[in-house]
């Protein structure tokens, strides 16, 4: 059975794919979140995916495991350095933190090339 179903047994299949596509197939990443889910009953699959949309930031502070983790805040404080430096370089990492490994398009990341250099 798949993480999602382990943790969510009542979940249909589409709602399992969404999940598993919100964090990006990152097995580690999607169990904890499955594990956050699994605590509170009455946020559903759907919510946490439009949350991850929203601010995967926000979502991967709240569902980790670890609260004071130095590397989560040394990847904020990069983060808010490359907002105020090269907000476009922040835009393709914010779009490929999470994308698959395989799935990685070579036309958006060379769409944005120009505007990295």
């Amino acid at each position: 059975m798949d993480v999602v179903g382990q943790y969510r047994p009542d979940s249909s299949e589409l709602d399992r794919q969404r999940l598993t596509y919100s964090f990006g197939f990152h097995p580690d990443v999607l169990e904890q979140a499955c594990k956050y889910l699994s605590c509170r009953p009455r946020l559903g699959i759907a919510e946490m995916c439009r949350m991850v949309g929203k601010d995967v930031g926000l979502v991967l502070d709240t569902i980790s495991a670890r609260r004071s983790d130095s590397f989560m805040a040394a990847c904020r404080s990069l983060v808010g350095d490359l907002a105020a430096s090269a907000p476009a370089s922040l835009k393709l990492l914010e779009m490929l933190a999470f994308a698959s490994h395989v799935n990685v398009p070579v036309e958006l990341a060379s769409a944005y090339s120009t505007s990295l250099i």
